[in-house]
């Protein structure tokens, strides 16, 4: 967490959540690979404050905004061990990252697919489940072709052009009755 570019700072202290995520989760905290994970997220503290208050000129602005927040996360993370939901939409549908672990999951899947995740979501078993998303809802119905869809517009303004006619018909006999 002292490199220089800033995503590298970010994703080490992701990776540290995900680690401490992973030992709490499994109930490791009283082994001794949890007790060093939890000595050493103790020790990393003073750090992470330090990077959730850091300022310097000399850095991007875009790039101090994310890293405070990013960190004022990761504090908060360690001091209450609750992560806020984090939704995103894709597509149609809402994911939902609950933890460190799904939203480092949804990053490096939305990294390599890219634009492609909205487009291969409704269709990839093993995706929805690594997004831990339900079963894809059913497809709906193809779009007809264009022409497919003139004729149809243009037979329904026909119909309603007569239906208008005959009742014009029907007021006109009864107007001179």
């Amino acid at each position: 967490m002292d490199c220089v570019p800033v995503q590298v700072r970010v994703a080490g202290g992701g990776a540290l959540c995900v680690a401490y995520e992973q030992v709490v989760a499994a109930g490791e905290a009283e082994g001794e690979a949890g007790s060093q994970l939890l000595a050493a997220a103790e020790a990393a503290r003073p750090r992470l404050q330090q990077l959730a208050r850091e300022s310097h000129k000399y850095r991007a602005k875009r790039d101090r905004k994310v890293q405070r927040a990013t960190f004022r996360d990761i504090l908060q993370y360690f001091d209450e061990e609750e992560v806020e939901p984090m939704g995103v939409r894709v597509g149609a549908e809402q994911v939902w990252c609950s933890g460190w672990g799904a939203r480092a999951a949804y990053g490096a899947l939305a990294g390599a697919l890219g634009g492609g995740l909205a487009a291969l979501l409704p269709h990839a078993a093993p995706l929805r489940h690594a997004l831990r998303l339900p079963r894809a809802p059913p497809q709906a119905a193809p779009r007809p072709p264009r022409l497919q869809r003139h004729l149809q517009n243009s037979a329904a303004s026909k119909a309603r052009t007569l239906a208008r006619n005959k009742s014009r018909d029907k007021r006109c006999v009864a107007l001179a009755v």
